[in-house]
């Protein structure tokens, strides 16, 4: 008896070592404590799914668990659940652990019964990663990750039909970094408030609008999007409390025109300020504060006609060459361009190479000798 169990560990050993999974087969990878190695332990007594849960009573979520580790990572797959009964279900089944990796949702067909998530949906267990889209989902009722305050650094969720989601519990998760909610159907945003995140994306919310003190609360803030949301303007230092902020996308609005203050940081940390694909006829004088010698500034396919001395030289004086981006605008090229051919420092340089007059004459190409004559 003792040769066959030898012969059926050392025949289990080889199957985990080649698939790298814990396998339904009764092997546990338990931890020696006197030289901290892992050993690979039959034992009929002990639940053959360990650390899944039953997976014939978790159907018709997944769990996969990797058995390298010193402890068991697992993650939870529920792509195949219809409503939240099934959910409530899967989740009520008993479980060695309620500690996940992540948790995944991503039907091939949406289920038009699951439309909402609240506090019974995934029981007590948590996450440090969280995976929703192309859900039918509707609703994030508060509560609906609470146990995952301590450890969710990435909420996915990119791609539903949210509308109502509770922004005002955000502070009460300690390490999100990554809040993903694009492509989604919410109409408002009163405030941010979070000492860790660091992403936020809000693209493709058409119609969203937001409380005069949205970011006041959220200062390590790096990268945000706000693209292809139907925004006609801008709230006045609205960015004006993002001390990090790097990337900020503002493409694919309907802004028109660029006033005082409309993109403003508190430093000089701007990487890339991406405005393209906005119907933008004018910037006003200290519209665009805020960025880094090191930044790129695109204003590709709008409608900017020329680019004067007052509103221009503050922001081309910080650039290098090349890092404004303006292909596609129909841009007179008359004397409003003199203070970038004449000036000792020669500004026209910081447009990219490429950028042409609206007859496509290359700017790059004016002979600065026309100013003299018809400028003076």
């Amino acid at each position: 008896m003792n040769h066959f169990l030898l012969v059926t560990c050392l025949l289990h050993v080889s199957f985990l070592s080649v698939s790298g999974k814990v396998a339904h087969s009764g092997i546990h990878d338990q931890i020696d404590h006197k030289d901290g190695k892992i050993k690979i332990i039959y034992s009929a007594e002990k639940d053959v799914f360990w650390p899944c849960p039953d997976p014939k009573a978790f159907l018709p979520c997944i769990c996969t668990a990797e058995s390298t580790a010193r402890i068991p990572i697992m993650d939870m797959d529920c792509s195949d659940v219809k409503n939240q009964d099934e959910l409530i279900n899967a989740f009520n089944t008993s479980m060695s652990y309620d500690q996940y990796r992540t948790l995944t949702i991503q039907p091939k067909v949406a289920s038009k019964e699951l439309t909402f998530l609240n506090s019974e949906s995934f029981g007590t267990c948590s996450f440090k990663a969280v995976h929703i889209s192309g859900t039918e989902i509707i609703k994030i009722e508060d509560g609906t990750f609470d146990h995952s305050h301590d450890s969710l650094m990435i909420l996915d969720l990119q791609f539903n039909s949210i509308s109502i989601f509770p922004f005002e519990s955000i502070a009460n998760y300690l390490v999100l970094t990554e809040l993903l909610l694009n492509s989604n159907k919410i109409t408002i945003v009163e405030q941010i408030e979070s000492k860790f995140l660091e992403v936020l994306n809000l693209n493709t919310n058409p119609g969203i609008s937001f409380g005069s003190g949205l970011f006041v609360a959220a200062p390590v803030l790096i990268t945000l999007d706000l693209g292809n949301c139907d925004l006609q303007n801008l709230t006045t230092n609205l960015f004006k409390d993002l001390h990090s902020l790097e990337n900020l996308n503002l493409e694919r609005n309907n802004i028109g025109v660029l006033e005082e203050s409309s993109v403003v940081t508190p430093g000089a940390t701007l990487l890339a300020l991406r405005l393209n694909d906005n119907p933008i006829t004018d910037i006003k004088r200290g519209g665009i504060k805020g960025m880094s010698p090191d930044g790129q500034l695109f204003i590709q396919n709008a409608l900017i006609k020329e680019l004067t001395e007052e509103v221009w030289e503050p922001v081309a004086r910080i650039l290098k060459q090349e890092a404004i981006k303006m292909s596609g605008n129909p841009l007179r090229c008359g004397c409003d361009l003199e203070w970038m051919f004449l000036k000792s420092e020669t500004y026209y340089t910081r447009l990219e190479s490429t950028t042409t007059c609206s007859d496509g004459y290359l700017v790059y190409d004016i002979n600065p000798d026309v100013f003299d004559v018809h400028c003076n």
